[in-house]
């Protein structure tokens, strides 16, 4: 025990005079060297530790990311609407690691008293994969406004004159859902209002409610009162030519212009602010960070989208200029 202390130590093996090398005469000499030994790795192991932890932060690598400063919101040529944000590394020399992104929507009334934090599901990229997203070049991350989204006005959930609107989609229950999903067969999100059948698309809905409708009218079904008849559901609304099966543009003849200007009342009246959340890890010092950055309704803009900002250089790379990272261009200008 005592050669192997010493060894373990540095202590040297010769002592001046008569005395024994190896302290056997004095095993409290002993524990004294061998708590020494435990106190000088212990503090050693710390200091390191500390160091370590201290150089190792990575906080400071999400001032490389960078956001758009403005937020859009649009339809598109499928019908479908749609909240995006751009995202930039601006360090592309050392690509990040799992980079992906969330959205969350932030209710609150004037006073604060009332506040509410829902999550808002990615379509782009796909947050059942992760929402991962290749941050080297700018890209765009995508919130489709669907049936299902915290954000959705109400005026495109309601009916029209009096009719049932339909499609109905099913309750969340406190899941978080969309509207895909179900579009892409994954589960059965449409619901019928008067049976209560489910469907996967609203093409099988619609020809569902068309083939009640037949067999009701022949049998001549009556009204009743709380109870809701195929022949009471608007077909316009499922499946129609301007639904394209997405329950976000039914239930109304308004404009593009006139929807803009209810979803700028719905942030407002709502006190609505969209919180975009960039999460990754640092290739150098294997740290994870967040970025943060916040869209009210001040900062969103619609019926627009994105300028280029990616071009082809002449040495085979791409460039990235930063002086339109931030612009928007209105959709037909």
């Amino acid at each position: 025990f005592a050669f192997s202390l010493e060894t373990a130590t540095t202590v040297g093996y010769g002592l001046p005079g008569s005395s024994n090398a190896f302290f056997e005469g004095c095993p409290e000499l002993q524990i004294v060297i061998y708590m020494q030994m435990l106190y000088s790795l212990l503090f050693n192991a710390f200091l390191f530790a500390f160091f370590f932890a201290r150089l190792s932060r990575s906080e400071n690598r999400g001032f490389q990311v960078i956001f758009g400063d403005k937020a859009v919101i649009r339809r598109g040529d499928d019908g479908r609407w749609t909240m995006s944000v751009r995202i930039y590394d601006c360090d592309p020399r050392h690509p990040l690691v799992e980079a992906h992104v969330r959205f969350y929507a932030v209710q609150h009334d004037a006073w604060g008293n009332d506040v509410s934090f829902d999550r808002m599901r990615t379509s782009s990229p796909d947050d059942d994969y992760g929402a991962v997203l290749f941050s080297s070049l700018p890209g765009i991350a995508s919130h489709h406004i669907d049936a299902f989204s915290p954000i959705l006005p109400p005026f495109l959930r309601g009916g029209e004159n009096g009719k049932v609107q339909g499609p109905d989609f099913i309750k969340s229950h406190g899941l978080e859902l969309r509207e895909a999903d179900s579009a892409t067969g994954n589960r059965d999100g449409l619901q019928c209002l008067s049976c209560g059948e489910t469907y996967a698309t609203s093409e099988n809905l619609r020809r569902h409610v068309a083939y009640c409708r037949i067999i009701e009218k022949a049998d001549n079904i009556p009204k009743a009162q709380g109870v809701t008849r195929h022949l009471d559901i608007d077909m316009e609304a499922i499946g129609g030519k301007r639904t394209r099966g997405h329950s976000s543009d039914l239930g109304t003849s308004l404009s593009d212009r006139a929807k803009h200007e209810e979803f700028a009342k719905h942030f407002m009246d709502n006190g609505i602010e969209v919180l975009v959340v960039f999460e990754a890890i640092d290739p150098l010092m294997s740290g994870t960070f967040q970025a943060l950055q916040s869209y009210t309704i001040n900062d969103i803009v619609f019926g627009a989208d994105f300028a280029n900002c990616l071009k082809a250089s002449s040495r085979q790379a791409f460039e990235v200029d930063l002086s339109k990272f931030h612009d928007v261009v209105e959709l037909g200008s």
